[in-house]
């Protein structure tokens, strides 16, 4: 299945959720279909891999009630809120791709319910590589926001998930002991477990020649890291406390990944038990499916 709708539970959501999909018929005009209409036309695909790129599609007619809204090319997703205070937010373009550091910002917007839209950036055919994404970002790397409230543009995921939690005042404790962790473990994870995890993928599954030294080393590395997260783990909830945080986000996206890859961490208890924990939570389910559901090699 590819991204949102299909499952029973999550059937449910998008029924009392969606109120109108947008789409640009062949010639270039915009019909509108009620939820029961949009079964018909995306039986359990929704709005999937195919529909959601790089080229300008659907916009948004602003007078319809606030609701999922989803517009194939690309996809754009509103809120029933509008973010933090019930302030309406104009629309975060989110420029990403189907991998660990793509999944942290879908996730993030999905927790926060703030508006974007979404633009599937298709590395495996060169999108990343087009004049268009790198007047983005120039070192042609997903995932990328902009934002019209602020005319703010990030790359880098911990960058984003930092404004994001600035602009909206939420997944980021308040208490400055709190605040800190949060900060000091999505550090960790930027600086240590997502490069050596992704150093890891590399060597054990896409290298054209396996070298045992690398394999070895990434493995035991990784290791380390995830012995890290669990003894953290051992007496709190999440990383940064008593509360779930950027810092949790920002680790799932590549605990997801090791699991899809056979990266075993379930001999680490602890940190098992908080994986387990976020992926239950429905904003995070909604997140890894966008712009698709990740697939090993």
């Amino acid at each position: 299945m590819t991204a949102g709708l299909g499952e029973s539970a999550q059937r449910k959501e998008w029924e009392d959720g969606v109120h109108s999909v947008v789409s640009l018929n062949s010639k270039r005009r915009y019909r509108r279909f009620n939820i029961h209409s949009c079964f018909d036309i995306y039986p359990d695909e929704g709005v999937g891999r195919d529909l959601a790129g790089l080229a300008s599609g659907g916009e948004v007619d602003r007078s319809f009630r606030p609701g999922w809204i989803l517009s194939p090319s690309p996809q754009i997703r509103w809120s029933r809120r509008h973010g933090a205070a019930g302030r309406k937010h104009e629309m975060i373009d989110l420029y990403t791709d189907s991998s660990p550091n793509g999944f942290k910002a879908t996730i993030a917007l999905e927790e926060l319910a703030l508006p974007y839209r979404l633009h599937h950036v298709k590395i495996d055919d060169g999108a990343h590589r087009q004049p268009e994404f790198l007047a983005l970002n120039p070192h042609g790397r997903i995932p990328v926001i902009s934002d019209a409230d602020t005319g703010v543009t990030l790359f880098e995921s911990a960058a984003i998930l930092l404004y994001l939690a600035d602009k909206t005042g939420r997944l980021l404790p308040q208490g400055t002991k709190a605040r800190w962790e949060a900060v000091k473990w999505l550090q960790f994870h930027a600086a240590s477990m997502g490069p050596l995890l992704g150093q890891r993928v590399h060597f054990e599954m896409f290298a054209e020649e396996k070298l045992p030294a690398a394999i070895e080393r990434y493995r035991r590395l990784t290791e380390e890291a995830f012995s890290t997260l669990d003894a953290r783990l051992t007496d709190v909830s999440w990383l940064a406390g008593d509360e779930y945080s950027i810092a949790d986000i920002a680790t799932f996206g590549w605990t997801h990944i090791a699991a899809i890859c056979g990266f075993s961490f379930a001999h680490h208890r602890n940190l098992l038990r908080w994986h387990e924990r976020v992926a239950d939570r429905p904003a995070v389910q909604r997140g890894i499916a966008l712009p698709a559901p990740a697939t090993g090699p």
